[in-house]
């Protein structure tokens, strides 16, 4: 009975595995010949605990 569980979950993992790996034709080639970069600004904005406290908690990060 082990000997089947065993044999089953592998089976899964290698198809999940297989699955996993795409043809050339369905990838993306991204070229690298510039660097992404964050510019920064001439000049630092402040915000004092009263103002920056209208702004906590409303906005999402698009990434987590």
């Amino acid at each position: 009975m082990k000997t089947w569980i065993l044999t089953g979950t592998l089976g899964v993992c290698a198809l999940l595995a297989n699955a996993q790996s795409l043809p050339d034709s369905q990838t993306v080639v991204i070229p690298g010949g510039r660097l992404q970069m964050i510019e920064l600004p001439a000049h630092k904005h402040f915000m004092s605990p009263e103002t920056f406290s209208q702004f906590r908690g409303a906005y999402e990060l698009s990434n987590g």
